[in-house]
């Protein structure tokens, strides 16, 4: 069992009480949950020149983004169109409903002949609750007509409606081999141990900071999960006969 106590200040450590720590300590965070899911909870849009900002949290085994994003600066006005050809008719082509507090927008198209519209408007803010009305006679549900809700009602449904990815990538093997397991293991402990990592601002911070950096933009950490999931069997091989070479081998012993 990992005790944080050890070694003790002016101690020597050893081999034993190092190894029983660094044992302990692999199985706490083998004991951690794997994310699951990952949910959009809100995109803001901030003023032009800000920089953008993702914040990440992890509640049980779901993995949660908030995301705020720059607009862009205003262009240049353009120069004036070309007037255009007298039209016959104005044509409304849908009308989608909104959320209650979006802006509304209307969408204008001209085919050569007809002017075309789509408008996007909010549905009004949830009013108060009504008087309840008079209670009506009993009715009677039959049992074909409860079944076949159930049918639908189930149809309807999946395990996994929002289509997000899942922790590990199919097994090729069924039934799964050792090394098959084994690299589900080692993709868990990296994926798991880098949303704990990123659970502080700080911690976010450093890392996109450092992203950025290096040339792989300041989201490449949203993209780490999907990166290791995508590493398979043989990508493992190869790099381990490109620099687990016999001939390079060093050998250290560790003695009092």
């Amino acid at each position: 069992m990992f005790n944080p106590s050890l070694p003790a200040d002016g101690t020597k450590a050893t081999a034993a009480e190092m190894r029983a720590q660094l044992t302990g300590l692999k199985a706490l965070i083998d004991a951690i949950p794997g994310i699951t899911a990952a949910v959009v909870d809100s995109v803001t849009t901030v003023g032009p020149g800000q920089p953008a900002t993702v914040t990440v949290s992890v509640i049980g085994t779901v993995l949660h983004l908030s995301l705020a994003l720059p607009e862009g600066l205003p262009g240049p006005p353009g120069p004036p169109g070309l007037p255009g050809p007298p039209f016959a008719n104005a044509v409304i082509d849908s009308i989608t409903t909104l959320a209650p507090g979006q802006a509304g927008t209307v969408a204008v198209s001209f085919d050569g002949t007809n002017v075309h519209f789509s408008f996007a408007l909010p549905q009004g803010v949830q009013g108060e609750q009504g008087i309840p009305g008079i209670p009506g006679a009993p009715g009677e549900v039959t049992t074909t007509a409860m079944t076949g809700a159930i049918a639908s009602a189930i149809a309807g449904t999946s395990n996994n409606t929002n289509s997000v990815p899942t922790m590990d990538t199919p097994f090729t093997n069924d039934p799964p081999t050792l090394a098959d397991m084994e690299l589900m293991r080692a993709k868990r402990y990296l994926i798991g141990t880098h949303s704990i990592e990123l659970q502080r601002t700080g911690s976010r911070a450093t890392t996109m900071a450092l992203s950025e950096r290096f040339g792989l933009g300041y989201a490449a950490h949203v993209r780490y999960a999907e990166h290791i999931r995508a590493v398979g069997a043989a990508d493992v091989l190869a790099v381990a006969r490109k620099y687990l070479e016999p001939s390079r081998l060093v050998k250290v012993v560790v003695g009092p």
